[in-house]
């Protein structure tokens, strides 16, 4: 059994503190006997004197109430299965973390490598989550970063695996039927023209809030993108699976609002978010090829056009990913050395969870209260 709340079971140290003070209040008081007829009434006085010494019903009904109401705002709960340890693995999402190592490993698997050498034999007994970050990771208890360069400063509670990796030569950029090369230097970069044909397809889902629609038609012609879907879109932007009950909201950007209902949650990089009856949705969701929307919006939004053109156009560029076996310059830089930090907290518990006890003991509590003031009301003291 676990407790949510475990603070709360001090309370118990109020039922005992009842209890004690039963015990003090009804013991008899100190009698001098300095007479012959207080000796004569010895017997009847012990006997009181060990009927005033109990405690009352009523106060241990009382002591009950309160020690069930104590645990009961601790919040138990039993668990299912055995517990095990897990480890958070967030995984650079960056394009370097695919580029090779000298001998011949990805960046990312020689991270990966790295970890599970360090943890030894932890990291068999370990249940791995795989959380893929394209932005800031999280500095938290229980997490690992398998990246490539060393943080500076490192973490305080979060470890770290990084491959580190020397410079990797290569495309930095294309278009146009032309390929730019970075040859390893500091600066030097080559132009290599090619017989090569690059995918330059957008896919529009027909469900889209139509002001969404227009927008992306107008940047896909200036990014030179065609409506097409040949061999697989090289950007999507779709609608997210309806998920939980639709509400009204705005979305909200610099200077620009829509009014909206929400029918999902999409899913990436959260670029638009609203708070629901179920909790926090993403509006606009941000992934390398996907952009996804999770509204209806019937109308145009207010404010400024432009305000909204440049955020949408900042999303989809966001979205679009860059040419196969292209990789921008500071990703291609050298890396340096590898490092590893271990995590806190590496042994973390989470368990599964299973019945609630609080209903049932709030209600015991209750009936025992209930008790407690039908004996006192009886004429039975506390």
């Amino acid at each position: 059994m676990l407790f949510d709340q475990p603070w709360a079971l001090a309370g118990l140290l109020g039922a005992l503190l009842v209890l004690w003070l039963g015990r003090r209040l009804g013991r008899p008081s100190t009698q001098y006997t300095g007479a012959f007829a207080l000796w004569r009434t010895e017997d009847r006085t012990t006997a009181e004197g060990a009927h005033k010494n109990r405690i009352p019903p009523a106060r241990w009904a009382l002591a009950a109430a309160l020690a069930l109401a104590s645990v009961s705002m601790a919040r138990p709960h039993a668990t299912d299965g055995v517990p095990r340890p897990t480890l958070r693995l967030c995984i650079d999402g960056s394009p370097s973390m695919h580029l090779p190592m000298p001998d011949g490993r990805s960046r990312l698997e020689a991270a990966l490598e790295r970890a599970q050498r360090e943890l030894g034999d932890l990291a068999g007994g370990l249940e791995h989550q795989i959380d893929p970050t394209l932005g800031e990771m999280p500095d938290e208890p229980g997490v690992l970063w398998i990246t490539d360069r060393c943080p500076d400063p490192m973490p305080v509670h979060a470890g770290v695996s990084a491959s580190g990796g020397s410079a990797v030569p290569g495309p930095i950029a294309a278009g146009s039927g032309e390929r730019i090369l970075w040859t390893g230097r500091h600066e030097g970069v080559t132009t290599l023209s090619e017989d090569w044909v690059e995918d330059r397809s957008l896919q529009l889902a027909s469900d889209l809030p139509a002001c969404v629609v227009a927008l992306a038609r107008l940047w896909a012609q200036e990014r030179g993108l065609t409506l097409e879907d040949r061999g697989g879109p090289r950007l999507v932007v779709r609608r997210a699976p309806a998920d939980g009950a639709p509400f009204g909201t705005q979305v909200r950007g610099e200077g620009w609002n829509l009014k909206a209902t929400v029918v999902g949650h999409a899913t990436g990089r959260s670029c638009s978010s609203a708070l629901g009856p179920d909790g926090e949705r993403t509006l606009v969701g941000v992934a390398p090829g996907v952009l996804e929307v999770a509204f209806d919006a019937p109308g145009n939004p207010d404010g400024d056009p432009a305000a909204f053109a440049l955020t949408w156009a900042g999303w989809l560029d966001e979205a679009l990913p860059l040419p196969m076996g292209v990789v921008p310059l500071g990703e291609r830089r050298s890396a340096g050395e590898s490092c590893w930090h271990a995590p806190r907290d590496a042994r973390a518990v989470q368990t599964s969870r299973g019945a609630r006890f609080e209903p049932w003991l709030a209600a015991a509590a209750a009936l025992a209260a209930a008790l407690a003031l039908a004996l006192s009301m009886n004429g039975r003291p506390l």
